[in-house]
């Protein structure tokens, strides 16, 4: 892990089969560079992140395999087009010029899943919990393409969870028996 790191749900320093996100900390050290709205995700950016005992898996794995060297490249350039043809479904979004860059907001979601398929071909075996970080990131390339989503350009801010000014004023709408 990170110094400073707290060792939480999603900590690197936790064998890959207990879940594949990064924390925050590392993922701020270890992610390529961020470019406004974009960040720059390759075979390097993917292998910095990789939890340490996958890490360690991936490369007994490619010593086994050496035909295997370029698949994790493969994966991330895979990946890489899904999420920049995602967002270049919605025509409110802009494509950044670099061909090998996510949306920020994006970035984990499109890491998880090129861990979990690398994990998937190295034959690990995952917890539940990791399937759900697939399904959140399958979630996510559908909202984007629909258009609910817009992960760059346009600033959407947050909901907000305050009470109504007139909160008193709702009521349950009466209907009117008679007229059936």
């Amino acid at each position: 892990a990170v110094s400073g790191c707290r060792g939480g749900r999603f900590c690197a320093s936790r064998p890959p089969w207990r879940g594949l996100a990064t924390c925050r900390r590392q993922a701020a050290t270890k992610a390529g560079d961020t470019v406004g709205d974009w960040t720059e995700l390759t075979a390097a950016t993917v292998t910095n992140a990789l939890p340490t005992d996958m890490a360690t898996l991936y490369a007994t794995w490619i010593d086994v395999n050496p035909g295997k060297v370029a698949r994790l490249g493969e994966l991330v350039a895979e990946t890489v087009s899904i999420y920049r043809a995602a967002v270049a479904s919605n025509p409110s979004n802009e494509l950044d010029v670099a061909l090998n860059t996510v949306p920020t907001t994006g970035f984990r979601h499109a890491l998880n899943q090129i861990m979990f398929n690398l994990g998937m071909e190295m034959g690990v075996q995952f917890a539940p919990e990791v399937y759900s970080l697939i399904t959140r990131a399958d979630i996510w390339l559908r909202m984007v393409e629909s258009g609910t989503l817009t992960p760059v350009g346009v600033v959407q801010g947050t909901p907000s969870y305050r009470k109504p000014r007139n909160w008193r004023v709702l009521r349950w709408v009466k209907i009117d028996r008679s007229c059936s």
